[in-house]
């Protein structure tokens, strides 16, 4: 799931370069990178980590 998602948002990164104006592509973009921040912390927050699976969890997220 999480290389799909990163590539997901390279793809669209790359497109959104290629298609907007520079400000335009830098606001699209910083609205949607707090969108994805704000949904995977709520998403994260439904669930109990052991420290372990902190350790794996916070592995993870530094892809994103």
């Amino acid at each position: 799931m999480c290389s799909l998602l990163c590539e997901f948002v390279t793809k669209l990164i790359k497109t959104v370069q290629g298609r907007l104006d520079e400000n335009n592509a830098s606001l699209f973009l910083t609205k949607f990178g707090t969108a994805l921040y704000y949904t995977l912390l709520a998403h994260l927050k439904q669930f109990t980590i052991s420290d372990s699976g902190a350790m794996v969890l916070q592995s993870d997220l530094k892809l994103y």
